[in-house]
């Protein structure tokens, strides 16, 4: 699963959210409500690929330098 296919999902559902955390699965926040998906739980390196896919180098240097 790839960031750019949950963001496609999310406007699918018309979600104004997409919640994505290590530990847990994408969740969609969908009128005001969370739901939960059936995709499996992410893992660090699931939610870092995800995220440094959409970064260039110097956001990617900001974001480390903030963790």
């Amino acid at each position: 699963m790839d960031l750019e296919t949950l963001l496609k999902e999310a406007q699918e559902r018309e979600a104004s959210d997409l919640h994505i955390t290590e530990s847990a699965p994408p969740i969609f926040r969908i009128n005001g409500k969370l739901l939960f998906t059936d995709y499996k739980n992410l893992s660090r390196e699931d939610t870092k690929d995800m995220v440094y896919g959409i970064l260039n180098d110097e956001q990617k240097k900001t974001f480390e330098k903030n963790l």
